[in-house]
């Protein structure tokens, strides 16, 4: 039975979602917002995790799961946009997903004197280049900006976000954030380049800068290939393969 979790069952939350760039995420919303926002809900059974942030689902689930019960909840709580691992994707009655690959970082690089570290003022500059480079996941409208910045800097207080930059004339020419953050693991996101500079290894330095740094911290550092660009691009800068991760638009049962 799927339960509704509490500040109680932290500890629950980090035994079923640790190791996976999907478990960082769920940790990370439990860590950031607690259990007392209504943007935010954790369930779990004994071998599955699965969170919402705003209309977003992610789940982790084992192979010995209850994917019937998980198939029922999910119909019942109206879920329609879901991330979950390839393994997870076949055992639910949904379509219209696609599978990206999941990397760890595996390598060890100098970190560039170019790269900074993304203040305040730079937040605003810096999505607009997100988005531009990532228009699927990063909306360039007013709204998905204000609930971007709004989620990353309460992350940030708290000590669960942060992001680089490197300039180039006063402008932004690169930038890399954290979407989750935990005590022992991180996933990257946001990695963008000026088109005007790309192939000058900006990017490279922006995500090593970033890994190296998280590393440093005893995390696990994870990221996204949203396509085979990406793929050939990680791979290249020191992260090896570690999941497929499955993006649902809908979901519902057989």
């Amino acid at each position: 039975m799927l339960k509704l979790l509490c500040e109680k069952d932290t500890e629950i939350i980090s035994e079923l979602g640790k190791g996976s760039v999907l478990g960082t995420r769920i940790i990370c919303y439990a860590l950031s917002y607690g259990f007392d926002k209504s943007f935010v809900d954790i369930w779990a059974s004994n071998n599955a995790l699965i969170s919402r942030f705003e209309d977003v689902f992610t789940l982790v689930a084992s192979s010995d799961a209850d994917f019937g019960e998980i198939n029922e909840f999910l119909d019942a709580v109206g879920c329609c946009n879901l991330v979950t691992g390839s393994d997870s994707v076949r055992k639910l009655g949904i379509y219209e997903y696609e599978l990206k690959k999941a990397y760890v970082y595996s390598g060890k690089n100098v970190v560039s004197e170019l790269v900074d570290d993304l203040c305040d003022e730079d937040i605003s500059e810096a999505y607009s280049l997100i988005s531009s480079s990532i228009p699927g996941s990063f909306s360039s409208e007013r709204d998905a900006y204000l609930s971007f910045l709004s989620d990353f800097k309460y992350r940030q207080n708290r000590g669960f976000a942060r992001g680089k930059c490197i300039r180039d004339n006063s402008r932004i020419a690169a930038t890399a954030v954290t979407s989750a953050e935990t005590y022992n693991s991180a996933v990257i996101s946001g990695v963008s380049c000026r088109k005007d500079l790309r192939g000058t290894g900006f990017g490279k330095h922006i995500v090593t800068a970033l890994a190296e740094e998280l590393k440093h911290e005893d995390k696990e550092v994870y990221v996204i290939a949203l396509n085979e660009s990406a793929q050939g691009f990680y791979e290249h800068i020191g992260f090896t393969e570690t999941d497929k991760i499955a993006y649902i638009k809908r979901c519902y049962n057989v």
